[in-house]
Parts: structure tokens; C-alpha cells; sequence
């Protein structure tokens, strides 16, 4: 997987056969153990919302059900993804991801 950040000029190459087959393979995890600075109130437990970025590319996920009601509740953008309830696919992709912070 390849992740394109413009706005810090950085590129992180993840090879899909280290990402993990746990839980943790979350995309704000992945982001986080890369060095990737990114908002997280709640630590990653998708309760908070703090950890909203905008990703574009291909095979985005879809959003799950429990990220939605998260969203609403924290009022997060609808043009917004949670990072942390995002788990990365296998395969590899590329993604841009911006943050109104970065």
C-alpha cells in the first residue's frame, strides 16, 4: 500500500504482507507507528471523531454502520473518514489523505 500525503510532502510504502491480520491493523495505527502525526482523543477506540482525515484513491472501504453513528454524533464532515475505523486491505493501493490540521 502506498499513502501520498501532500501537505507534509511524505510518502509512506507499506508492504501489505507486514500489515497486520489483528484488530490493530487500523489506518490511524498504521499511520501513528509511521510516524504520521494525527489527532486521537479516545487512542483509537472510534469513539471521538479526532482522528478524521479525507482519503481518496482506490477500494476506499465503505463505511461501517458504527462509524456513521460516530460520525453524526461527533459531527464529523461527510466528505471525512475515521481513521481508526478504517481497516487496511491486504492488497496494494494507493490513498491520498489529507487533514484540515496537517
Amino acid at each position: 500500500m502506498r499513502i501520498e500525503i501532500p501537505q507534509l510532502k511524505m510518502i509512506i510504502e507499506l508492504d501489505a504482507h507486514k500489515i497486520p491480520d489483528d484488530v490493530g491493523a487500523n489506518l490511524l495505527t498504521i499511520l501513528v507507528s509511521h510516524g504520521v502525526p494525527i489527532a486521537q482523543s479516545c487512542g483509537g477506540d472510534g469513539v471521538c471523531g479526532t482522528c478524521a482525515i479525507q482519503i481518496t484513491g482506490e477500494d476506499v472501504p465503505t463505511e461501517s454502520a458504527l462509524e456513521k453513528k460516530v460520525k453524526r454524533m461527533q459531527k464529523v464532515s461527510e466528505h471525512e473518514r475515521m481513521s481508526c475505523l478504517i481497516k487496511v486491505p491486504r492488497s496494494s493501493k494507493t490513498w491520498v489523505l489529507r487533514c484540515n490540521y496537517w
